[in-house]
């Protein structure tokens, strides 16, 4: 699917592209990342998502120069991302490949597809996918919430759990910052839980 946001945008998450004589929001990194997530970001999670950036949002069917443009887009913005990270700026590797990727893409432009491959590298380098054995209590425990019915019944939940996944895949949370936002799931769950006993029970909530 494409989008195209209307209104303000604040904080400036979007990365503005001009097709044809129409400016249009294509490529979205945060939006991306979600998308190529386990999770799948529907038509309703993506206005959810637009309205926390005082948005409304219009959704269509990619054509497939859209889809390159947004793949080249986000892969675009991952790779300005990874050039201004600290810790890909300490790794020689990381940085040998930015180089040379910039480089092949100057002389001959890469397609969406190459572009976006030669970022999944540099990606992978700089934060090496985590195994099963690797998965710690609170990464296994971020699976199980961004699969239970509990959060993908309260929207509240949802925008919680596409934020973390967001934050994740720009820059890996530390076990204490995982904990700290998973906490705060569970408090919504549990605040939803209460407020549906009150309402059950013809109490206030």
């Amino acid at each position: 699917m494409s989008f195209k946001l209307k209104g303000s945008i604040s904080p400036p998450k979007f990365k503005l592209k001009k097709i044809g004589d129409k400016e249009r929001m294509v490529g979205c990194f945060e939006f991306e990342f979600l998308r190529s997530e386990n999770r799948h970001l529907d038509a309703n999670g993506l206005i959810d998502l637009a309205e926390e950036v005082n948005c409304s949002v219009e959704i269509k069917p990619l054509d497939k120069e859209q889809r390159d443009l947004f793949k080249r887009t986000a892969a675009e913005v991952r790779l300005i991302d990874f050039e201004q990270d600290k810790a890909a700026r300490k790794n020689k590797k990381v940085q040998e490949l930015i180089k040379k990727l910039k480089e092949d893409d100057s002389k001959e432009k890469l397609t969406a597809a190459a572009f976006s491959a030669r970022v999944d590298e540099i990606d992978k380098l700089l934060y090496p996918p985590l195994t099963p054995s690797d998965k710690s209590d609170q990464r296994r425990r971020l699976e199980e919430l961004a699969f239970s019915e509990e959060v993908n019944k309260i929207s509240e939940a949802q925008k919680a759990m596409h934020k973390i996944e967001a934050e994740d895949k720009k820059k890996r949370l530390t076990e204490k910052q995982l904990k700290a936002r998973l906490d705060k799931i569970d408090q919504i769950i549990l605040k939803h839980s209460e407020g549906q006993s009150q309402a059950s029970m013809g109490l206030p909530s």
